[in-house]
């Protein structure tokens, strides 16, 4: 399981939508580079930071395992309830 940031466009969704974090900061590109977040309170430490930066962005579970629902993977939205008690 990982997690990942997102971010939403005004009125459609962006290009390069997700979080790609690198040694000289961070920049929003194609899934391929989206950085995967182990932790939760990582990704909600990120998520707070570029909230408060003006971003409109989300976060998302990410399970590639086995026992996963489908063949690729299943994946959704963290529910924002649930990271405001985390």
């Amino acid at each position: 399981m990982h997690y990942r940031i997102k971010l939403i466009g005004e009125y459609k969704t962006p290009r390069k939508p997700w979080l790609n974090i690198t040694m000289s900061g961070y920049s929003f590109e194609n899934e391929g580079y989206a950085h995967k977040f182990h932790t939760i309170l990582e990704a909600k430490s990120w998520l707070n930071h570029l909230e408060a930066c003006g971003q409109k962005v989300f976060m998302t579970w990410h399970d590639e395992s086995k026992d996963a629902k489908d063949f690729y993977g299943s994946w959704g939205e963290v529910n924002r309830d649930y990271l405001a008690r985390v």
